[in-house]
This record gives structure tokens, sequence and C-alpha cells, in this order.
């Protein structure tokens, strides 16, 4: 068990074997996820780009115009 009280540095990658909790993140730069989860809401401030199939449960709203 480890506790530290001020900052940490990383000079190289960070490996976790477990699961993650974090309740605040920021990350700077591009980052590659295997697969992500969100669990209540999701919002991209940007361009996003989906590639390959996109599955919608429940309502689609667009504001603006689409193409289908």
């Amino acid at each position: 068990k480890v506790l530290i009280r001020e900052s940490l540095e990383v000079a190289g990658p960070i490996q976790v074997g477990g699961s993650l909790s974090v309740p605040g993140i920021t990350v700077s730069g591009n980052s590659v996820f295997e697969q992500l989860q969100v669990n209540k809401n999701l919002s991209v401030q940007g361009d996003t780009s989906v590639q390959g199939q996109l599955a919608v449960q429940k309502g689609l709203s667009v504001v603006g115009s689409a193409t289908f």
C-alpha cells in the first residue's frame, strides 16, 4: 500500500494488472483503449470519427445537418 500526498511523476509507461478507479482524469495527447465503457454521460467536444459499426439502443437526436 502506497500513499502519496504530493505529486507523482512517472517517466515511463504504467502497467496496471487489475481494475483502476480514478475519480477525475485529464489525458493530453493520443490514447488507445482496447475497450471503453461509459456508465453515465459521454460528452465529446470537437470532431468525432467512428470506424466500424455504431449501435444506438434508444433515441438519436441530431442538431444540424446529417447524411446517412
